[in-house]
């Protein structure tokens, strides 16, 4: 079992593999965890998406879930996208304007 917390938004903030080992465990029961977080079975592997990042979140019908959100753009992907808006720019400027 998999102990999970989450915060207001529903995404996944804490995340223990192994709450219950006597070495590395939280140190609680099930109750007492229960009243904090949630169990799961399994944590899905989420999906690369170009422009994307993943957010982790648990809701009681959905279970454990990604949603995937626009994130920023990093200087070296800016500058690829300037040079292909450029060229696009150049291409159209040669066949005889934008329109």
């Amino acid at each position: 079992m998999i102990y999970i917390k989450t915060d207001e938004e529903s995404k996944v903030n804490y995340t223990h593999y192994m709450p219950f080992d006597p070495i590395h465990g939280l140190g609680k029961t099930e109750e007492e965890l229960i009243h904090d977080g949630y169990f799961v079975d399994a944590i899905p592997e989420p999906t690369e998406i170009q422009g994307k990042t993943h957010v982790l979140k648990f809701t009681i019908e959905k279970s454990v879930f990604y949603e995937y959100v626009d994130r920023e753009l990093t200087d070296q992907e800016k500058i690829a996208q300037l040079e292909a808006d450029v060229a696009t720019a150049n291409y159209a400027l040669m066949m005889g304007g934008l329109l």
